[in-house]
């Protein structure tokens, strides 16, 4: 990863139509945030642009999506911009499918991203022009120059000073960075993408293949290393060694950013200190398990707890105590509950939890929420005799919790209706002289 200089080219035209080029040494404030090249360009060499432009090359049409993916969630400002440059041939695609799929691709990860083509437009209009963004002329540097730092996609109408076709001789897109939208829309719904990538590598090749642990795959020839993932080949008998190199690559390359996908979207779902998840995740699940529960004609509760006097524990014994509380008493929550309902940390020591078992409870006798009290009550008991080490002689006995439980249909139809139900119930519980789990308006309380 290289980041380009800080050199601008301006463009003059002498009496015969002919641009030449001079270097400054003031970079143009103007310009992205960021270019990647993919394949052979031809630019490296001519491109000019500020400073600040960081200059990405990448080998091929997957690792231009795993770059503009990556970077798009690494926290790039809302503002910045993203443009990729396809230096492989397109003459080859008279209907520019591949690369119309290839765009559609890049922009689900980035809806702003400007995709420009080195070459010449098949058509003046039609397919041709909207295909990309803009097309680059690698013997035209100042007008390229120029297209590269427009910005904001706009690139098709800027004025040329010179218009020279270009024969360009590469290799035709790799298939790779056409069909892999299949690919890209598993990767978005969170489904897993290896046995489709493994198949779709299979067609393309001609040959089946899979993917197996190394200790599993037969010996001899047909059996490609998965590059950066142990453990792991790629074997297909009839494949060339060479073409089978290159798909075990390419798989590679899926398999990493689908594993950097499933890390980003963990983080962007969980608390960083006590490892429930967090309010985003709690709104969109329990809006979706509602949902699911309301076509199904079954019930489920939410229960909302916080910690009675976390604020005097934080104060008289420090905020490293306070820590260890939430996390302690995440794990106590997480040792009761069914594996489907879902732990959250909505606020600083308050909580809630969604009890859901879309298959049904495992005793036939089982009621809900009565089973679902029962096990808020167990959770309750587990906190009151806990033996916290950094509360010292204020543990056991000392820390409770008081919560407030409300079911799906009777007491609300959505999530904030719910919530707001079971909050009442908390602050009904507290008013009760805590260490308490409200669960309704008749009264049904324990403590």
């Amino acid at each position: 990863m290289n980041r380009l200089g800080g050199r601008i080219l301006e463009a003059t035209v002498d009496t015969n139509g002919t641009s030449m080029a001079r270097q400054h040494a003031e970079p143009s404030p103007e310009g992205p945030a960021r270019i990647v090249l993919v394949g052979r360009t031809g630019l490296d060499g001519v491109l000019a642009a500020p400073s600040t432009t960081e200059l990405v090359r990448v080998r091929s049409g997957m690792d231009a999506l795993g770059e503009v993916s990556s970077w798009k969630r690494g926290g790039a400002h809302a503002a910045d911009e993203q443009v990729v440059v396809l230096g492989e041939a397109i003459d080859a695609d008279p209907s520019l499918l591949r690369a119309r799929r290839f765009v559609e691709a890049l922009r689900r990860f980035d809806p702003e991203v400007r995709v420009l083509a080195v070459g010449r437009p098949l058509h003046d209009e039609g397919e041709g022009a909207e295909a990309f963004d803009g097309w680059l002329d690698i013997d035209d540097p100042v007008y390229s120059s120029r297209v590269l730092l427009q910005g904001q996609r706009n690139a098709r109408s800027m004025p040329r000073e010179r218009s020279t076709p270009v024969e360009v001789v590469a290799p035709e897109l790799p298939p790779a960075a056409g069909d892999d939208g299949e690919l890209v829309a598993l990767l978005l719904d969170d489904k897993s993408i290896v046995p489709a990538a493994v198949d779709l590598a299979s067609r393309r090749l001609g040959v089946p293949l899979r993917l197996q642990d190394v200790a599993d795959a037969p010996a001899g020839p047909g059996r490609a290393p998965v590059p950066g993932i142990d453990g792991k080949v790629l074997f297909g008998p009839r494949a060339t060694g060479e073409a089978l190199e290159q798909a075990a690559a390419w798989l590679a390359g899926w398999m990493r950013l689908e594993a950097r996908h499933k890390t980003l979207a963990m983080q962007a779902s969980t608390d960083p200190l006590t490892g429930a998840w967090n309010r985003r995740f709690f709104d969109a699940t329990l809006a979706e398990a509602i949902e699911h529960a309301g076509e199904a004609r079954r019930d489920l509760s939410v229960l909302v707890f916080d910690i009675d006097d976390f604020k005097r524990y934080n104060d008289e014994h420090g905020h490293d105590a306070g820590d260890e509380i939430l996390c302690e008493v995440v794990q106590l929550l997480q040792s009761v509950i069914r594996p489907s309902d879902k732990v959250c940390r909505i606020g600083g020591d308050e909580f809630a939890v969604i009890f859901d078992d879309p298959a049904g409870p495992r005793e036939p006798a089982s009621r809900h929420p009565t089973s679902v009290f029962d096990i808020a009550e167990r959770f309750r008991a587990l906190v009151r005799e806990a033996r916290f080490r950094k509360l010292a002689d204020d543990a056991p006995g000392q820390l409770t919790i008081s919560g407030g439980l409300a079911t799906f249909p009777w007491d609300g139809l959505d999530g904030a209706a719910l919530v707001r139900a079971a909050d009442q119930r908390a602050i009904e519980s507290k008013h009760h002289g805590k260490n308490a789990i409200e669960l309704g308006p008749t009264g049904d309380r324990r403590g």
